[in-house]
């Protein structure tokens, strides 16, 4: 009964896991770009090109009978705007990426190593790359009040503009 219950915790935690994963790439904008909006691209782009070529010979063939074509024109123009709103869906995921990847990059510089913090686990802790959690409880604070005083500086200029 041990063993099963020892399997079934490994089991949820391997499922836990896995649940982790596929919410962290459901987040991630490039990933994202490119299981779901690319091939969205794609076949719009596909369909907008299928109904421009048949809105050009329609157009062709009603230059010769002089009859409009509005259906067609509707449909060209649903089509195209569906193209723009996924390359717009698609700006918004790249420009998140970007942004994901400088404050990564930020984080990198400004907190190089990662904090150790005591586990009850008895996991050992790689000491070369990470900083003791109090001291990395210092930098946080040196940090928070650093963004503080740009804050109030930010205020205060703001304040002294609009007073002009």
């Amino acid at each position: 009964m041990a063993a099963t219950s020892g399997t079934q915790q490994s089991q949820q935690a391997a499922n836990q896991s896995q649940a982790a994963q596929s919410q962290a790439q459901d987040v991630d904008p490039v990933t994202k770009f490119k299981q779901f909006l690319l091939p969205r691209l794609k076949e719009s782009l596909v369909n907008l090109m299928k109904i421009a070529g048949q809105c050009l010979y329609q157009n062709a063939q009603a230059m010769d009978s002089s009859k409009p074509a509005d259906g067609l024109q509707q449909k060209f123009e649903r089509s195209l705007e569906e193209f723009y709103s996924i390359c717009d869906q698609i700006e918004v995921n790249l420009r998140l990426a970007l942004e994901t990847n400088t404050q990564m990059l930020d984080s990198i510089k400004y907190t190089p190593v990662s904090a150790a913090i005591p586990k009850s686990d008895g996991c050992p802790v790689q000491e070369g790359q990470t900083v003791p959690y109090p001291q990395f409880l210092i930098t946080l604070k040196q940090q928070i009040a650093c963004a503080k005083e740009l804050h109030e500086l930010f205020s205060e200029t703001a304040k002294k503009l609009l007073e002009r």
